[in-house]
């Protein structure tokens, strides 16, 4: 027996929601209504569906909340989430990022975010061990702006009166070390391509004291080669364009624009660096 209310998979949308209105001609079959027509699928090829066509606008904060958790209705609350600018939701303990924008405050920070950071802080000073967050996901992913919106609001309540915020000092840092491991990608004009390991040190009562930042796992290989849609890392294009005439001569660095190996790709390094 079929649910009524189900999710029917379609080519275009990935899902569409649909009602079965009755048995197929064929056994294993039923007719169902969608928003572009009635179509005929196969009973097991249907998902059944929480959200009513009344209420399809409701938002899921929690994944785990889902009465029916199928690869329809988790594709689509994360849809009705981002089309409401909500740029993140959670499963359970996990917080999904969905493509923050580009610029935000420490008060703008994703409620979820800001949980996950205050469950870490919490129960390090609780159980005086350290706590880790990992960030997840594709290149272009927005891994990089999450990291710098947890340092931020793990850092907010230093005293800033005499010099910069300790997260303010971790993002010029994080800067210069960009220079030297991130390149243009298909998916990011600045796709970090290297482990980035961030420790934050807190005093007894809970103020933040020191922040290590730790670099690793260089992707090498592309100084030498890249895919022909990608770049170089930044600091090259940098010290190709900044250097004098005798300090080219003393690199034996030959014209900008016939370093083979910076410009093996589409040159993208002009729109970066």
């Amino acid at each position: 027996m079929c649910i009524r209310d189900s999710w029917c998979p379609d080519a275009r949308h990935g899902y569409l929601a649909g009602i079965v209105m009755s048995p197929g001609s064929n056994e294993g079959t039923v007719i169902v209504r969608c928003q572009d027509g009635q179509r005929r699928i196969g009973s097991d090829d249907l998902f059944p569906r929480e959200i009513s066509a009344e209420d399809e606008a409701d938002l899921v904060p929690d994944l785990l909340d889902l009465t029916h958790l199928n690869d329809a209705e988790v594709l689509h609350a994360i849809a009705n989430n981002y089309i409401a600018e909500e740029h993140s939701l959670s499963v359970g303990p996990v917080a999904v990022a969905l493509c923050p924008p580009q610029s935000r405050s420490v008060d703008q920070i994703d409620p979820h975010l800001s949980k996950l950071a205050d469950k870490a802080f919490h129960s390090a000073r609780a159980t005086q061990t350290e706590q880790f967050v990992v960030l997840n996901g594709t290149s272009g992913s927005g891994k990089s702006l999450r990291c710098e919106d947890l340092v931020s609001y793990l850092c907010r309540e230093q005293d800033t009166r005499e010099e910069a915020s300790l997260a303010e000092r971790v993002r010029r840092g994080m800067e210069l070390i960009d220079q030297f491991g991130c390149a243009c990608t298909p998916n990011s004009l600045k796709s970090t391509r290297y482990l980035r390991t961030i420790k934050l040190s807190f005093a007894p009562g809970g103020a933040p004291i020191a922040a290590f930042v730790v670099a690793e796992a260089l992707e090498k290989s592309r100084v030498s080669s890249h895919p022909l849609d990608e770049s170089n890392f930044g600091v090259f294009y940098q010290l190709c364009q900044g250097v004098t005439e005798s300090q080219r001569e003393e690199l034996r660095l030959r014209p900008r624009m016939r370093v083979e190996y910076l410009y093996a790709g589409s040159g993208h390094g002009d729109r970066i660096w």
